[in-house]
């Protein structure tokens, strides 16, 4: 029941508001068109969801590469992680990524 007592609210205590929230994480992908085999790299909370955006063609710079395939997701990482690797696969290209990959 209704506090009546007139008694200002008790604060919530600060460690409420700001507990360590489980950091959202990130994965890097790796797509490739299906219509003229380029890659894209990009960063999302949910690959899955973002690469069924990709093939609906509402990124500019996939629209014209529809339908798009999956060709490899990072494991989950924090958004500086995620980050750093993403711009690592852009500088390296994502083919030569991947061939480095198969060899470790």
């Amino acid at each position: 029941h209704p506090d009546t007592s007139g008694a200002a609210p008790m604060a919530r205590p600060f460690s409420f508001y700001t507990p360590h929230i489980m950091e959202q994480t990130f994965q890097v992908y790796i797509i490739q068109s299906q219509k003229h085999g380029r890659f894209y790299i990009g960063r999302s909370h949910d690959p899955e969801k973002r690469l069924h955006f990709h093939n609906l063609g509402w990124n500019t710079s996939t629209k014209n590469g529809v339908p798009w395939i999956s060709i490899w997701v990072s494991d989950p990482l924090s958004k500086t992680e995620a980050s750093t690797l993403e711009n690592k696969v852009k500088r390296r290209g994502a083919q030569r990524f991947l061939d480095d990959m198969k060899t470790q």
